[in-house]
């Protein structure tokens, strides 16, 4: 480990501070993502021991019957779902965690380069916020062997089901009592396969293969290694969007004796230096499941940057590799190019007439979508946390990749659905947290990160036709939407659609008081201002369909 780190120290050089911060942040993230993984595999054997032991006292005798097995698959069942969310939950706050440690590193960097040479650096972290929300659709959207992130999540809900109903009918097929199914069920979760072998020889004798020697294992391989390649793709795309970056470089962990891909990607030469690669040809990474190399990005001299981009300001033709950035990376990408001191403000707003609803926030409740079993099953997932996923893949999809190269099959299905369904709506909101925002003092708009006609791509998003719920969120008292809503009225935006069409999956959610609508489509951003929802004050963007 100490020539570890003296390598980070040696290739940050006067940064090293930060890349040592920005290591230590993900170790911490390694360490802590096991325990709660582990948590909650036992959490959900506990709920199965329980339902077991349930079982058993609606029964004569310790011994499950028939018809107490069916019942108690449909528990395995929504056990199983149950996991399926928690684990996409966690892994949600792992890839946002380390997609954050990966690029705070280079953009704590140029934020204090600008601040030396005087500049302002609120678009900066604007640029960075959109650079690290990319990054984390990114990790969501990328496949292995055909499979989304989420449905691998899935697979292991499945995993855990399917372990659980093969335990406990083996044990009913010879003759143990359910209580002691129970208890056995509690110990192969929290201690593994070995203990079950050693306590239970004839059972594991005649299960054999069937059953894992560690059930939550594959999940927290796979944990380990979505967490470092979302550390990984942080670090890359932050470095990619600074313009001092110069060099991407593979330090090699010492943590393994035996020689693998890491060492030979450790020991790359283009001429940079050892392991060091140029802007836009880094490695891959990680190189393999349990990977703990490191990626540091290599920047720019302080003193030497901070002379070149005082340069810059005073002469932007003076530095056209920082004159390239700007344009490109600054304004091209993130900031738009203001058209006036106020340059973005409501409109009056027209009277519209509006129909009647036969439910509410509902013009027409009709639609022709089936809502088969399969269907009903991949909405739960949307819904329970797999949504950034398949909103990654519809993303994909209308800014032009093929349909067979950007869905998964539960994907592909979920959006033919949403755009098949007519169900129309009087109003619809998406309350988000979008930085970027100054309020004057008479509640006007007076800089926004969006612009008047600029559109929007929702390949899926999920909405609300209650504005009622949107009023509660707004000021942050939703517990499963944490991350919205605040007292600031720039805390609080939302979108708004008018007269449109979505699938209604409010009875499939198990967050009824959401009312949540799919849409899908793109819209161009008609007005923005501060206007009351439910009482709440909040900024409101009016989207129109565009396509």
């Amino acid at each position: 480990m100490p020539r570890e780190i003296d390598e980070i120290k040696d290739t940050a050089g006067a940064y090293r501070k930060w890349a040592l911060e920005a290591r230590k942040k993900y170790i911490e993230l390694r360490l802590r993502q096991d325990p709660e993984i582990r948590g909650l595999y036992i959490r959900a054997a506990d709920r199965v021991s329980k339902e077991l032991r349930k079982r058993v006292l609606k029964t004569p005798s310790s011994y499950l019957r028939k018809r107490q097995l069916e019942e108690l698959e449909a528990a395995l069942r929504t056990e199983a779902d149950r996991l399926t969310g928690n684990l996409t939950k966690a892994f949600e706050q792992y890839i946002e965690q380390a997609v954050e440690a990966g690029g705070g590193y280079s953009q704590v960097i140029v934020l204090d380069l600008f601040k030396k040479a005087g500049m302002d650096i609120t678009g900066l972290r604007t640029m960075f916020a959109t650079v690290n929300r990319q990054a984390v659709e990114a990790c969501w959207a990328r496949t292995k062997k055909g499979l989304f992130l989420s449905d691998r999540i899935w697979q292991q809900g499945e995993n855990f089901r399917n372990t659980m109903r093969d335990i406990i009918q083996e044990a009913v097929a010879t003759g143990q009592d359910a209580v002691k199914t129970a208890r056995m069920l509690q110990q192969y979760v929290r201690q593994g396969k070995s203990t079950l072998a050693a306590n239970y020889p004839n059972m594991m004798e005649r299960m054999k293969g069937r059953i894992p020697g560690d059930i939550s294992y594959e999940a927290l391989r796979l944990a380990r290694t979505e967490m470092t390649a979302a550390f990984g793709e942080g670090t890359i795309a932050a470095a990619q969007v600074s313009p001092s970056y110069q060099g991407m470089k593979w330090v090699l962990s010492h943590s393994h004796p035996v020689v693998d891909i890491c060492d030979t990607l450790a020991e790359h030469d283009e001429g940079l230096g050892r392991g060091v690669y140029s802007p836009g040809n880094e490695p891959p990474f990680p190189a393999h499941p349990n990977c703990l190399c490191a990626l540091v990005p290599v920047h720019e001299d302080p003193e030497k940057f901070v002379q070149r981009l005082k340069k810059w300001r005073d002469d932007p033709t003076s530095e056209p590799e920082l004159e390239k950035w700007y344009q490109s990376h600054y304004l091209g990408k993130v900031v738009p190019k203001p058209k006036a001191s106020v340059p973005v403000t409501k409109p009056e707003a027209k009277p519209e007439k509006k129909p009647v609803a036969a439910t509410p926030g509902a013009v027409d409740t009709v639609s022709p979508v089936e809502m088969t079993e399969e269907l009903k099953g991949i909405i739960k997932r949307y819904t329970t946390g797999a949504y950034k996923n398949f909103n990654a893949q519809a993303d994909a999809y209308l800014k032009g990749t093929p349909k067979e190269k950007a869905f998964s099959k539960a994907g592909e299905m979920l959006f033919n659905a949403v755009n098949a369904s007519t169900q129309r709506f009087t109003e619809l909101f998406r309350i988000v947290n979008l930085e970027g925002f100054e309020i004057d003092s008479d509640n006007l708009v007076v800089k926004s990160p969006l612009e008047l006609g600029q559109e929007l791509v929702w390949g899926l998003r999920s909405t609300s036709k209650s504005g009622k719920f949107i009023a509660k969120a707004a000021q942050g008292k939703d517990k499963n939407l944490p991350f919205v809503g605040g007292k600031d009225i720039t805390q609080r935006t939302v979108y708004r659609l008018k007269n449109e069409t979505g699938l209604d999956v409010t009875s499939i959610s198990p967050y009824k008081q959401q009312e949540e609508v799919i849409v899908s489509g793109k819209f161009k951003v008609m007005s923005i201002g501060v206007e009351e929802i439910g009482k709440q004050p909040m900024i409101v963007i009016d989207l129109q369909r565009s396509n």
